[in-house]
Parts: C-alpha cells; sequence; structure tokens
C-alpha cells in the first residue's frame, strides 16, 4: 500500500466532500460587505435594546431582564459554535447576543443606583471600570 492509497482511504473531513472537492467555507463565498452585516446588527439591537431594557428596569422586570439577557446570549455563544451556514451565524450572533447583550450591558450600570445609597458614585465608577473588560 503506498502513500497515495493511504491518503484516499481516509474518511473524509469536514472541509472535504466524499467527491474529492473542498466545502466552500463563509470567508471564500460571502463578501466582506455582507458579513458586515452581522455585527452591524448585533450592535443596534444593542443599543435599541438598551433603551427598551431601561423602562423595563424602571417599571420593575429585573430579574426577568437579567434572567431572559442571560439565557439569551449564553444560548447565542453556544449556538454559534455549531453554526456552519451564514443565516445560523446572523441568527445566533445579529440577533440572540445583540438582543441578550442588549438586555444585559445598560442593566449592569443601571441598576448600581437601585442598590446603592451611599458611595453610589464609586460603585458606578467601579461598573464603568469592569465593563471595559466586556460583559
Amino acid at each position: 500500500m503506498d502513500k497515495g492509497d493511504a491518503m484516499s482511504a481516509q474518511a473524509p473531513t469536514s472541509t472535504q466532500t466524499e467527491s474529492g472537492q473542498g466545502e466552500p467555507t463563509m470567508d471564500e463565498d460571502t463578501k466582506p460587505s455582507v458579513i458586515a452585516w452581522i455585527g452591524s446588527i448585533q450592535i443596534f439591537l444593542m443599543m435599541l435594546i438598551g433603551v427598551c431594557a431601561g423602562w423595563l428596569i424602571d417599571a420593575g422586570y429585573l430579574q426577568f431582564i437579567l434572567a431572559t439577557g442571560t439565557i439569551m446570549t449564553t444560548l447565542g455563544m453556544f449556538m454559534l459554535s455549531l453554526c456552519t451556514k451564514y443565516w445560523q451565524i446572523l441568527l445566533a450572533k445579529a440577533f440572540c447576543l445583540g438582543i441578550g447583550s442588549g438586555l444585559l450591558g445598560l442593566t449592569s450600570v443601571a441598576v448600581i443606583p437601585l442598590y446603592f445609597r451611599k458611595k453610589r458614585m464609586v460603585a458606578t465608577g467601579i461598573a464603568a471600570t469592569g465593563s471595559s473588560t466586556g460583559e
């Protein structure tokens, strides 16, 4: 058995079909402007949902916002690891992570005045400093 026979006997990999041709990946057949829509929609939803989350915090739905945001962000991250098509990435990252991050992003700073009466500015400063490390 020579080297050529050993190579043809291997099972197809994730980027190789049974015909021996590689499957196109998203960055090979998708224009950069189309890929940019993923991040653009995510940022838009973060900002839009953040405003709505502020209204819901004022109405007393803090636990609902935190639970929903945590579930959506976690679900979006897990589903993003399974995505193989553009529309799946758009749903997982742009919509699920965008809405989840929008619910959690503003909430982490807006909830500070509800729990701190003394040294409220110090607590807000610490929360704002921590926001640079991510959510």
